[in-house]
């Protein structure tokens, strides 16, 4: 129809303008390390026309990967392999990656494949899918600003240091303000069949089946949730948890352990309800109640 059509004219003369900023390897084993002319890039309707149609889609990421020096500053180099971020064919890449190469070029370009093809490639497999629905359950603060002084290591470390105060309460630890409780009782342990071991950290929301299998995407500089999202599924909806903390549960589990051993027979000496409380439904978690629950209060 009309409307698809004019999204494909709108795409092609974005990437138009585009190609002329993006830098094309050669794709040949005797000179990968050069970088092909803007002249030779349009001439070459294969690589031409799959940019045109594809470029920065999932398509694209699964048959060329970008390598390049970012720390090095364009603006005082030559534009070179070295100095840019070079699309480069992906079986080229793997191909080439574990050869070593007398040319310098050719060498540190073979390094970054090897430093970045394992991580990369599994993202873009083939299998994504553009009408691929998914949900994206944002659970970041609800509304509430983390700080350093409302997350779980900073409560843990305060119980570890005053676990002989008698005078400790919530209130000088966790401040009045009835949020900051709530994030840290809210925390749940996070079991999936493609994530064993982990413990998420916050509000948590189930979903009403446990058939489906979750993606946890942790918060991270580039702000991307990762592509795997568009996996194809036989499920009708992907899910996708995006978060800002993880902890890895026997991680978690080796800390709270460890302050309750420390203790040496002592019980906690202070008689706050909800910090005894708190205590407690992490002894539950992660399976230390019957070993640790008489040091409580």
């Amino acid at each position: 129809g009309k409307a698809p059509n004019a999204l494909t004219q709108i795409v092609h003369n974005v990437n138009s303008v585009l190609v002329q900023f993006i830098h094309f390897s050669t794709q040949h084993r005797n000179n990968y390390d050069k970088i092909m002319s803007l002249d030779q890039f349009m001439s070459a309707k294969k690589y031409k026309n799959f940019f045109a149609e594809n470029f920065l889609s999932a398509e694209w990421f699964s048959n060329y990967i970008g390598l390049g020096f970012s720390e090095i500053n364009p603006k005082e180099k030559d534009i070179n392999s070295l100095t840019q971020t070079v699309f480069y064919d992906i079986d080229l890449m793997r191909s080439q990656a574990h050869r070593q190469e007398f040319a310098f070029e050719k060498e540190c370009i073979n390094q970054m494949a090897r430093s970045n093809l394992r991580r990369f490639t599994p993202m873009f497999d083939d299998r994504q899918n553009a009408s691929q629905k998914y949900d994206v359950a944002i659970k970041i603060g609800h509304g509430y600003t983390y700080s350093k002084y409302n997350t779980l290591m900073h409560f843990l470390n305060v119980v570890e240091c005053y676990w002989q105060n008698p005078d400790v309460n919530n209130i000088q630890i966790l401040g009045k303000d009835i949020r900051t409780l709530l994030v840290l009782s809210c925390q749940k342990i996070f079991f999936e069949p493609s994530h064993h071991g982990y413990y998420y950290y916050g509000p948590f929301l189930c979903r009403g089946s446990f058939r489906t299998e979750f993606d946890l995407a942790v918060a991270s500089a580039s702000g991307s949730a990762s592509a795997t999202v568009s996996h194809s599924s036989r499920n009708s909806h992907n899910n996708l948890v995006l978060t800002d903390r993880v902890y890895e549960y026997s991680y978690l589990k080796g800390i709270v352990e460890r302050i309750f051993r420390g203790a040496n027979g002592i019980r906690f000496k202070s008689d706050n309800a909800v910090l005894n409380l708190i205590l407690l439904s992490l002894l539950l978690d992660f399976g230390l109640f019957d070993q640790y629950a008489k040091l409580l209060n």
